[in-house]
């Protein structure tokens, strides 16, 4: 299976416009294993998008009020009914815990987001050490404990997106994970590929677990996650996270940034040179930035905000034909 290419055609949901983005896939195995575990979870089975986790900090274009309806206005609304549906299933099953947290505008901050993650944490526990929430519990139910990590992040990854629109910069993702994949285990020599920085447009691999890594805690400020659901990636799926971050901070500023995270590593008890902590992403292709002509960082993101639909994956040969692909149905 010779693949060179990563596309994936998106959609605005009001204009039904597309536009095609492709990225190119690394050299190294890791991508090679990427790519094998992508048509096996996902492309070549009947494997649902997780759509309401899809785009991240996702702004309105320039002269339009919204790209979709999902501001922090509805984001509160529907952390709120996952916290009432959690608490409910509590009082009914005579189970003692309860979320007393409450979601406005007005009162959103970091660790109030940091809090109901932690909740989260508890009910699901870790893949490797699963918490309160059991297989008894209806769907509804488990999509309700779901509901708390993905509104969290996506609420994190839009007050992040905010403020650095306010400096002139941007900070958005695109997640593409699915309901029903296969983990894997990361070889020894896959922690060689760990990067601590993203290029602009990068595609890495998805964060296949649960709890937060080093760098999440790091920039949360997050004093209430557990020690042990602070970890490094351990898993391959196929699945990908795409990172769109467009700032103006020099060579000095990341290098002075760096060191206040080591230091926050010391802090913690962990050591920032040991490679099995997994520190950082792994990348496994990168953004054809040809595809968009001369436009910046910045512009390309412009672009993008004017879709918020997953359309179609495709991936292709060195000639540019599909080799695998597959249509994602807007109902999923």
């Amino acid at each position: 299976m010779s693949i060179k290419y990563l596309e994936i055609q998106l959609q605005g949901l009001d204009s039904g416009k597309t536009r095609k983005v492709r990225w190119k896939l690394r050299k190294h195995p890791t991508a090679q294993r990427f790519i094998k575990a992508l048509v096996k979870n996902c492309l070549n089975k009947d494997n649902i998008l997780e759509k309401n986790y899809c785009f991240h900090g996702w702004l309105p274009p320039r002269g339009a009020e919204s790209v979709n309806s999902r501001n922090i206005n509805f984001l509160c609304e529907e952390l709120n009914k996952a916290v009432d549906h959690v608490n409910l299933y509590c009082q009914k099953n005579e189970i003692d815990y309860r979320i007393e947290e409450f979601f406005s505008p007005d009162l959103l901050n970091q660790d109030l987001l940091n809090r109901i993650h932690h909740h989260f944490e508890t009910w699901v526990g870790q893949v490797w050490d699963p918490g309160i929430l059991n297989e008894q519990a209806d769907e509804k139910t488990k999509l309700a404990v779901k509901q708390l990590n993905y509104l969290c992040h996506e609420m994190e990854s839009l007050l992040k997106s905010q403020r650095a629109n306010e400096e002139g910069n941007y900070y958005a993702s695109l997640f593409v994970a699915f309901k029903d994949v296969v983990r894997e285990e990361l070889h020894i020599e896959d922690y060689d590929h760990f990067e601590f920085w993203l290029p602009f447009g990068s595609l890495r691999l998805h964060y296949a677990q649960l709890g937060k890594t080093h760098i999440e805690a790091f920039y949360d400020d997050d004093d209430i996650v557990d020690h042990s659901n602070i970890s490094g990636l351990r898993y391959l799926s196929g699945e990908f996270d795409i990172s769109f971050i467009s700032n103006s901070k020099g060579k000095k500023a990341k290098e002075k940034e760096y060191l206040r995270f080591r230091e926050w590593m010391l802090l913690k008890g962990f050591d920032p040179d040991d490679k099995k902590l997994a520190i950082g992403y792994i990348i496994v292709a990168d953004l054809v930035r040809e595809d968009f002509g001369n436009l910046s960082d910045f512009e390309i993101l412009e672009e993008l905000f004017n879709y918020n639909q997953i359309k179609k994956i495709t991936l292709r040969n060195r000639w540019g034909w599909p080799v695998h692909k597959k249509d994602i149905d807007k109902t999923n």
